[in-house]
C-alpha cells in the first residue's frame, strides 16, 4: 500500500514539473511574438533528434537564435542567496537552493546542432546564438559567456538590439529549412 502512495506522489510531482515547464515555454512563445513585427520568424519545439528538441528558434535581421527555456519552481534559499535571483558566475547557474552546471552546455549544444543543420541544408555557413531563458527569475551576471543567460522578459529586448547581419533572402532560406522540419499547430 505504501508503494502505491509513493508512486502516485512521484507521478504527481512529475506532472507538476511538466506543467510548469509547459507554462514557461508558453510564456517565452508570447515574449518572442514581440520580435515578429521586426522581421523575425519564430519556431517552437524544433525536433533536434529522436529524443530532444529546441524549445524556440528566432530568425531575423539580427541572426539566428536558439532559445533554451528553463523554468524552475522557487524553493527555500540557501544562506546568503536571494529567493528570486539566479547568479551566473561563468561556470554554473546558482539558484537560491542549488547549482546548475547542465543548462549552459545544453544551450550551447543545441545552438551548435542547429548551426550544423542549417549550414548543411542551406549550403552557407550559419552562426547560431545560444540563449538560456529563465522565466520568472532575476538574473545576475558575474561573468561573460558565449551563451546569453537572460530572464524570460529580457529575451525579446536582447534580440531586438542585435545589429543586422542577415538579409531577407538569407532569412527566407533559413526559415524555409526550419519550416520543413517544424510544422506545429499554434494555439
Amino acid at each position: 500500500m505504501i508503494g502505491g502512495f509513493a508512486l502516485a506522489f512521484q507521478r504527481l510531482k512529475q506532472a507538476r514539473a511538466y506543467r510548469l515547464g509547459a507554462r514557461g515555454e508558453e510564456f517565452m512563445g508570447e515574449e518572442l511574438a514581440k520580435v515578429v513585427a521586426l522581421g523575425y520568424r519564430v519556431f517552437h519545439d524544433f525536433p533536434g533528434g529522436p529524443n530532444w528538441n529546441l524549445d524556440h528558434i528566432a530568425v531575423g535581421p539580427g541572426g539566428v537564435f536558439a532559445i533554451e527555456t528553463k523554468t524552475r519552481r522557487w524553493r527555500e534559499s540557501l544562506p546568503k542567496r536571494k529567493d528570486n535571483e539566479v547568479v551566473f558566475n561563468g561556470q554554473e547557474l546558482q539558484f537560491a537552493w542549488c547549482d546548475d552546471r547542465e543548462s549552459i552546455p545544453q544551450a550551447r549544444r543545441n545552438a551548435e546542432s542547429l548551426a550544423k543543420f542549417l549550414t548543411s541544408s542551406t549550403g552557407e555557413k550559419v552562426e547560431v546564438q545560444p540563449i538560456l531563458a529563465l522565466p520568472g527569475w532575476w538574473v545576475t551576471l558575474r561573468a561573460r559567456c558565449d551563451v546569453a543567460v537572460l530572464s524570460g522578459r529580457q529575451v525579446a529586448g536582447f534580440i531586438k538590439v542585435c545589429r543586422p547581419i542577415l538579409g531577407e533572402a538569407q532569412i527566407t532560406r533559413i526559415a524555409h529549412q526550419l519550416d520543413q522540419k517544424c510544422r506545429d499547430v499554434e494555439f
